[in-house]
């Protein structure tokens, strides 16, 4: 049987700093004697390099937090008076990693 490891020897790091100490807004639930560590209410923020050590042994855990890209302007009808005018369509989006903003029409891409 492995012994019980006392929670005092268990330390949790978020990208080099203690968890316990930047912990104030109540983000990080313990559990199981600090064996188990929750994070709430998941944000961009939260992305980064957790750590648990104990004693000398530790563990490095990446988190990744993918986000879909977000169009923030849908309005997809444009209205001219009369052949001839010119017409410019506008495309907002956003997205962790800027997302490219590709134009096609009638199914065939556009290039500048």
């Amino acid at each position: 049987a492995i012994p019980p490891v006392n929670p005092s020897a268990i330390q949790w790091y978020f990208n080099s700093m203690l968890i316990e100490e930047h912990n104030k807004s109540n983000k990080y639930i313990f559990c199981c004697g600090k064996q188990s560590l929750t994070i709430l209410d998941v944000q961009h923020s939260d992305a980064g390099i957790y750590e648990i050590t104990v004693g000398s042994s530790s563990i490095n855990i990446t988190l990744n937090i993918y986000v879909e890209a977000a169009l923030l302007n849908k309005n997809g009808i444009v209205t001219i008076k009369e052949t001839g005018e010119n017409v410019t369509f506008n495309c907002t989006a956003d997205g962790i990693n800027t997302p490219k903003i590709i134009w096609r029409r009638n199914g065939q891409f556009l290039f500048n």
